[in-house]
């Protein structure tokens, strides 16, 4: 089960019945909720020049893919994943 929204609606996207996927994660994202991955230390965001979805981490910098190179798999547990508006 996923982590729900702390502040703001969820505009459908993470819903008590409804399975975290990299697909929900990308919009999400796109209509401008703020997707953070564990804690608000790591944040989900896009990267238009290279035109990939990254969790960055605030603490250094650093950045991993969203997904694998399948554009599926997640990089995390979908439980992880919690968002806010």
């Amino acid at each position: 089960m996923a982590i729900f929204a702390m502040n703001g609606p969820m505009n459908g996207f993470f819903e008590h019945d409804s399975t975290v996927t990299a697909c929900r994660i990308k919009k999400a994202v796109m209509n401008g909720l703020r997707v953070y991955k564990t804690h608000k230390g790591y944040e989900v965001i896009y990267a238009p020049e290279i035109d990939e979805f990254l969790i960055k981490c605030h603490m250094n910098d650093r950045v991993i893919g969203l997904t694998w190179k399948d554009g599926v798999t997640l990089n995390a547990y979908p439980e992880e994943f919690f968002c806010e508006s």
